[in-house]
């Protein structure tokens, strides 16, 4: 086989190969985001461009918006997240700003096709706020907008001077500063119109609110005054300027000026409302009958500069100790550690002997307390003056009294509204006291001085659950003296008893448990009974009664005793003991076994049948409810158990074994549903279609004659049963092509049993004619009955333009409705059903190339009136026409990424029933790059965002996303830009990196990347090379299918039997992985770990090759330190003796003969597999030269 054939067909098959890559992705899908800017006032839509933004900010597209009312259209080639945003003159406002959008084809506003629109707000409003006298810029103060009503209807923060009203619709309005504090001079009054509006006066602030208070004491009782001084050029208004009263000291430096000054009100707080921009001091003065005050400070300093001031410094006016006791009685000792405090402030404590001191008391009525945490003392109320000299003694009133109660066991029903309470009645003057106890049952009281009964609260629920509590009352006697610590301990009880089997089965007494529970509260303890001690015994109960109860559901008990009259078989009664605790405890409890217990449990009543299968003569029958129901027999045995009933159930019969511990389920799985129809007359051929809700199964059909027929007084009547499973909901319909059956159908969902009430009754049906004039072929015409729902056609008008309905109930009530593309139909009068035609107003759309050609795929947006508004694509011939439009103007635009149109926009004047024709010339300004994402082994990589950046041309970045088959495309590259093409995922190992291309006036195709590994691997490839004097006689064709197909080409008499091995270096005796060479050159071992492992690959043989002369296979040491390694053995045995076959240059034929049937067949089947073809053609070309 020459170079020369060779060539040519390695040509043919990349031609192949790109015709195949080609048909694969020449469809897309292209999403469209439109809508409209509204606004309720006049604005000039060409003013407002509709930007699509990137993530990172980068603009895929804009567009302007219809002049005529403001409709938008956007295209997307790649779906992903955009952000839509309008840009518009400064100051004009939208809502909302902009739209976040995640197109996916599915859930987002573009692929429902669904409007996202704008709403123009309004204009802005600047201006500026100055404080007077002041350089300073004002922050953080309130300013309002009100309108020619005088309400506010916005207001906003001043920064830096400067405020904003945004948005606003025209009108009058007046700007007011509205911040509390705040002294305005004036307000700005102004007419908005129809652009933005920038104040040309500043509200000006003549100044500030400053606060400041006085603290009232002993000394000081109100009625001072505030005197203002401020430095040259400040100033303060609205405050009193007359002369202060009594002696004000200006401090030295501070060369001031008499500014006003002001009364401290009764709360002891002054305000000056309007003091200027500058420095100030303030100074306390006080003049009465002659007495002055001193002030701690003396004066406080004040800056106004943009803002209120609150002095946090107070003014003080400041002014003379005295000795008390803390006794025990008037007369007694003295009490040490004792807390003192003068009205509610801690000053100091007591000493040994009960004494303490005061110092720097003021004028005035004083307070003093007593506190120490086992003692209680009554206050001290008296008037201080310069004349006082003593306090009077403090004598306690109360001592504290502790304890604890131990509650072990409380009962768990019932609710404790508070907390529990120790309760003290004194003894002569019945004074009841009480205090809480803690959750740990400690409590502490404090009890005035005499003798007292204490007891602990027992709550009315914890009563009734038989709480007690020793002692029941408690004797306290309080005296002069601290109280030593009481107890209080509850009260609890026993309950035990014994157990009977028969025959003293210990596998009866290892299966039973006594459960102990109380009346009105449940189980409260269980025991599991011993064969070797069948007693039971419950501690710690509290009095009350008692359901002492086995649990041991396989066997029947009685009480005390073995009943006279035991049946064989009887619905069970659990063998229960009641037992009422007093003040002892309760013993000598008994149970006795009599039987085994069957337990069955049913989802629906049913009549149960229970027999003896050793002995069919005992028997029993009973009703079972929707339950568990439980039965008795007093003979061991096997019993089979039987159900009737309407249902189908999960078993026809049950088996019980006495001593089986297990519930028999009886489930009803299905149920019967019995309806009737009703024929006029007798052997009616119909079907009763029934569709269920729990299958996608075709209904299914009963037949009329498959049941039995009953004469009625109307007629004759069918009785069907269907069985259905629990909430299923079937539909039951019957047809007929001679009857109509009323009600058409019935829809039921089956929970049980059910019987329909209503039959179905046939009738006969009427038929309805109707025809289209001028004679119209082809005309769709949709029949519907405002009187039946169920009733709906559609059919097409025939070559004479006529058509019949049928069969109906009745001709009544009919909604009959014509359509054509193109045309309108309108009902003759007088003849309902019969339609008249006339063609309508067409918009024909053509859009060509530079060259003339048609451009198919573009997006023509039409937009009119204030709602009208259709988007289309053109067809393979580049138009597509529109019907039935309103006359009017009409807005035509054309988008194409890629492209430019001429003109970009029209308008459109559409006239009653005239064609009109619009031409749109797009010329090429942007091309794509496109190509395959695929792992080492072939497959596709989807979801692969790819990137395209061009530094030399503004950072223009562009992307596309590959698909499920890994392609991708690239759109709108610009010309003479070099772009930096690279894949976004880096964690699958891309290679290569990335690729440099410059954009020319054509499109990039074959881009290719591939992503070398999902994860961190190394793969190893070999081949094996045989003798050049030997290979080209043995050459054989090989077809091998593993994951892929490949076409190898080899040694087939040497290498058949030669296999690759793969060991670790520190394990060689175990290989990692083996591979049967079968007559292929070519080897590919299963991905290992890229972790610096060094692995041994060698040759291996099963074969003895007598044939040849006495050799070595070859072997080699890989380190997975990489992604491929690669292997090549050199295996050149020497025959011993040589044959010869010639073959010539024929063999070439049938092999491109099979190759073009293989290439055929995959195209045929592989449907468009792309992928699959390409790596085909790749190893066939490697491979076959």
């Amino acid at each position: 086989l020459n170079k020369m054939s060779c060539k040519l067909i390695i040509f043919n098959l990349t031609l192949l190969q790109a015709l195949l890559q080609i048909c694969a992705a020449s469809n897309e899908v292209v999403f469209t985001c439109g809508g409209f800017v509204r606004s309720n006032v006049s604005i000039d839509f060409k003013k407002i461009m509709v930007k699509m933004l990137t993530p990172e900010g980068n603009m895929k597209y804009q567009t302007t918006c219809a002049p005529t009312n403001g409709y938008y259209l956007i295209p997307v080639y790649v779906k992903g997240n955009y952000k839509l945003k309008l840009s518009a003159p400064e100051g004009w406002n939208f809502a909302p700003d902009h739209v976040n959008l995640n197109i996916d084809g599915l859930t987002d506003p573009c692929s429902k096709h669904e409007d996202i629109n704008f709403l123009f707000l309004g204009f802005s409003v600047t201006g500026k706020v100055k404080v007077l006298n002041s350089p300073a810029e004002i922050t953080d103060c309130t300013v309002s907008l009100m309108n020619s009503a005088k309400e506010v209807i916005e207001s906003t923060q001043v920064n830096y001077g400067v405020f904003e009203f945004s948005p606003v619709l025209p009108g009058n309005y007046t700007v007011v500063v509205s911040e509390e504090g705040f002294c305005i001079k004036n307000s700005i009054s102004f007419t908005l119109s129809d652009s933005n509006l920038a104040l040309k006066e500043p509200v000006e602030i003549q100044g500030f609110l400053v606060t400041g208070f006085m603290e009232q004491n002993e000394i000081y009782n109100g009625g001072a005054e505030i005197v203002l001084y401020s430095e040259p050029g400040a100033t303060a208004s609205n405050c009193d300027v007359s002369a202060a009263k009594g002696i004000v000291l200006i401090p030295e430096n501070y060369k001031y000026q008499y500014s006003c000054k002001i009364l401290v009100d009764s709360t002891n707080v002054y305000r000056l409302p309007c003091v200027g921009f500058g420095n100030h001091i303030l100074i306390p003065t006080y003049y009465h009958s002659s007495l002055t005050l001193e002030w701690l400070p003396k004066f406080v300093s004040v800056v106004v500069k943009d803002r209120p001031v609150v002095l946090q410094e107070k003014f003080k006016a400041v002014g003379f100790s005295l000795t008390g006791k803390v006794l025990w009685t008037s007369l007694g000792d003295g009490i040490n550690g004792v807390d003192i405090y003068v009205n509610n402030k801690f000053v100091t404590r007591t000493n040994e002997r009960g004494m303490y001191t005061l110092s720097e008391i003021m004028h005035g009525t004083l307070t003093i307390q007593a506190k120490r945490n086992d003692l209680q003392f009554e206050d001290i109320k008296f008037s201080f003056s310069a004349q006082t000299n003593s306090i009077p003694p403090i004598i306690v009133t109360k001592i504290q009294q502790c304890g604890q109660i131990f509650l072990k066991k409380l009962p768990k029903s019932g609710e404790q509204k508070s907390r529990r309470t120790f309760i003290c009645n004194h003894v002569n003057n019945k004074t009841v006291l009480t205090t809480g106890i803690d959750q740990n049952g400690k409590f502490c009281i404090m009890l005035p001085l005499g003798q007292y009964i204490c007891e602990v609260e027992i709550f009315n629920f914890e009563k009734q659950a038989g709480v007690k509590v020793m002692p029941d009352r408690l004797k306290i006697v309080v005296r002069n003296q601290p109280l030593p610590d009481v107890e209080f301990r509850q009260s609890l009880y026993k309950i035990s008893g014994r157990i009977y089997c028969l025959f003293d089965s210990g596998e009866c007494f290892d299966s039973v448990i006594v459960k102990l529970e109380k009346f009105g509260v449940g189980e409260l303890s269980r025991i599991v009974v011993k064969a070797e001690f069948p007693n039971f015994e419950f501690f710690d109960m509290l009095p009350g009664k008692y359901n002492v109860k086995l649990e041991a559901e396989q066997f029947c008990w009685a009480v005390d005793k073995i009943p006279n009259d035991q049946k064989v078989i009887w619905r069970r009664e659990n063998g229960q003991r009641l037992v009422n605790i007093d003040s002892q405890d309760v013993e000598n409890i008994t149970f006795y076994q009599i039987g085994y217990t069957i337990k069955l449990k049913s989802n629906y009543n049913a009549k149960l049948k229970i027999v003896s299968i050793e002995n069919a003569n005992i028997f029993a029958s009973f009703d079972i409810a929707e339950t568990l129901s439980t039965f008795c027999v007093s003979k061991s045995g096997s019993y089979k158990l039987h159900a009737e009933s309407c249902h189908i159930f999960n078993e026809d019969a049950l088996i019980y074994n006495t001593g089986q511990i297990v519930t028999l389920h009886l489930e009803a799985v299905k149920h019967g549903v019995d309806f009737k129809i009703i024929t006029p007359k007798p052997d009616v051929d119909f079907t009763v279609n029934i569709k269920s809700n729990l299958f996608n199964d075709p209904s299914v059909v009963l037949l009329s004659s498959a049941v039995e027929q009953y004469p009625v007084k109307d007629g004759h009547e069918y009785r069907f049963r269907y069985f259905a499973e629990t909430n299923e909901k079937i539909h039951i319909q019957p047809a007929s092509n001679s009857f109509l059956f009323t009600p058409v159908s019935q829809t039921v969902i089956v929970l049980n049993c059910t019987e329909i009430a209503q039959p179905f009754v046939a009738s006969a049906g009427e038929y309805f004619k109707g025809s289209v004039s001028p004679k119209l072929e082809g005309v769709v015409i949709t029949v519907s009955q405002l009187t039946d729902p169920t009733v709906h056609f559609t059919l097409v008008t025939n070559a004479n333009g006529d058509y019949v309905v049928g069969p109906l109930r009745s001709l009544e009530s009919l909604q009959i409705k014509a359509e054509l593309p193109g045309y309108g139909l309108e009902h003759i009068q007088g003849k309902y059903g019969h339609f008249t035609a006339y063609k309508l107003s067409q918009l024909y759309i053509q859009v060509v190339d530079d060259n003339m050609d048609p451009l198919q795929d573009v997006l023509v947006s039409v937009t009119g009136g204030s709602q009208y508004k259709s988007n289309n694509l053109t067809n393979e011939r580049g138009n597509f026409t529109l019907f039935g439009l309103m006359p009017g103007s009409y807005y035509v635009q054309s988008i194409l990424k890629e492209y430019s149109f001429e003109p970009s926009s029209q308008v459109v004047h559409i006239e009653e029933a005239k064609k009109s024709e619009v031409l749109f010339v797009g010329r090429r300004v942007a091309f794509s790059c496109s190509g395959f994402v695929r792992f080492l082994a072939g497959h596709p990589v989807p979801e692969v965002k790819v990137e395209a950046v061009s530094e030399n041309c503004d950072q223009h970045q562009e992307e596309g996303l590959t698909d499920e088959k890994g392609f991708y495309r690239i759109r709108g590259l610009l010309m003479n830009c070099q772009y930096t093409i690279e894949c976004s995922k880096k964690a699958l190992n891309i290679y290569p990196e990335f690729i440099n291309q410059t954009i020319g006036q054509m499109d990039l195709v074959d881009v290719d990347f591939t992503a070398l590994s999902e994860e961190m691997v190394s793969t190893i490839i070999g081949r094996v090379e045989s003798s050049s004097a030997v290979l080209p006689t043995l050459r054989v064709l090989i077809l091998c299918l593993a994951f892929s197909l490949y076409f190898c080409i080899c040694g087939f008499i040497i290498l058949f039997s030669v296999q690759a091995a793969l060991y670790k270096k520190d394990s060689s005796e175990h290989p990692v992985s083996r591979i049967h060479l079968e007559g292929g050159s070519l080897f590919i071992f299963p991905n290992v770990p890229m972790d610096n492992t060094t692995y041994l690959v060698k040759m291996e043989s099963s074969s003895s090759f007598a044939e040849f002369e006495p050799f070595h296979l070859p072997e080699v040491q890989i380190v997975a330190n990489k992604a491929v390694a690669t292997v090549v053995f050199n295996f050149h045995p020497k025959k011993k003796q040589i044959v010869e076959h010639s073959r010539g240059s024929y063999f070439v034929f049938p092999l491109l003969t099979l190759f073009t049937v293989i290439v055929y067949s995959l195209q045929e089947n592989s449907h468009g597999n792309t992928d699959f073809q390409h790596h085909l053609l790749m190893h066939f070309e490697v491979l076959f030269c």
